[in-house]
């Protein structure tokens, strides 16, 4: 009996985040008033706490990530613009579907003020984290 050859499927090279994208997060973030500076690292240290992450700058946002990205900041002038990947979209928010296998949605929301780091944000921050391990 003769055996069948296996055709063997090329695997195309993984695309792998550049060492430097040129940016840095405090230089993405030196920029931002007291009010914003402020909510950018209460929202960082909420964060780091929930667990295990990379956390890193591209050229103009902050990514969270385990294995994937589960939430990016964008800092503006006048606000914080950040991206959470959920497994639903949020009605309240700004949300588009990705067009990937797994389905999700990216909710938007703005942030203006160090008090906006709170439920219900943060648990849909938590939310995101849990969904992409």
């Amino acid at each position: 009996m003769k055996k069948k050859k296996r055709k063997i499927k090329k695997l195309k090279p993984e695309k792998k985040v550049p060492a430097d994208w040129g940016a840095t997060e405090e230089e993405l973030v030196q920029t931002l008033d007291e009010n914003l500076f402020y909510a950018w690292i209460k929202l960082r240290k909420f964060s780091v706490s929930l667990g295990p992450q990379r956390i890193y700058a591209s050229p103009k946002a902050i990514m969270f990530s385990k294995k994937i990205c589960f939430f990016f900041v964008r800092p503006k002038k006048a606000y914080l613009e950040i991206w959470i990947f959920l497994p639903r979209k949020i009605e309240s928010l700004k949300s588009v579907q990705s067009a990937k296998k797994i389905p999700k949605f990216c909710n938007m929301m703005k942030v203006l003020h160090a008090d906006q780091i709170e439920a219900p944000l943060t648990e849909w921050i938590r939310e995101a984290y849990e969904f992409c391990a």
